[in-house]
């Protein structure tokens, strides 16, 4: 990766608006990790410099958010939402200043891992739509915190998210480890 933070611009040879890919790094987001986890900072290449960067690193992604005439879709390690109890990883920060930029630049989509499962997680009344693909070594389940009918899908199964892109319509595709299609969803 060629720094903490960074961006990807996509030419499409069909003329279509090209995809603005913008990776960003959650990990100093995350306030638990600050106040408990010393693993996450306490070595080279860890995570206390970044915490005095994250203000810098948000107003960087509006900026990006800002360019006019592209399609947009962050990717970060942790998800913004979830219908998985993390436990006491506090993710104020992402559900809140993160997910409000995400809201107010309309981005197509928010990518992350973490929860080691594949999940779509929109909530209602949002614009952006919310993925996690983290299914791709050990299995993790816990408490569902959200009720069965408010799912569109979540699987506790290896595998990953295939995704395609025509025009300004994202398909997303849940596929288990055996190339078995679980569920598909086309955001517009």
């Amino acid at each position: 990766m060629p720094d903490r933070w960074w961006t990807r611009l996509i030419s499409r040879s069909d003329g279509a608006k090209p995809v603005r890919f913008i990776m960003i790094d959650t990990s100093p987001m995350i306030a638990s990790y600050r106040d408990t986890d010393s693993y996450m900072h306490d070595h080279e290449g860890g995570i206390n410099d970044e915490y005095d960067r994250v203000e810098e690193q948000m107003e960087w992604l509006e900026a990006q958010l800002a360019i006019p005439e592209e399609v947009k879709i962050v990717v970060g390690h942790h998800p913004a939402f979830s219908y998985m109890d993390y436990g006491s990883e506090n993710r104020k920060f992402l559900e809140t200043r993160v997910v409000a930029l995400l809201e107010k630049y309309e981005v197509l989509a928010y990518f992350a891992g973490h929860d080691h499962n594949l999940q779509f997680a929109q909530p209602r009344l949002r614009s952006t739509s919310y993925f996690v693909s983290g299914a791709g070594s050990r299995l993790r389940d816990g408490p569902v915190k959200t009720a069965v009918n408010e799912f569109h899908f979540y699987y506790v199964v290896h595998g990953f998210l295939a995704c395609t892109i025509d025009d300004e319509q994202l398909t997303v595709a849940a596929v288990d480890m055996y190339g078995k299609l679980l569920n598909h969803i086309v955001v517009p």
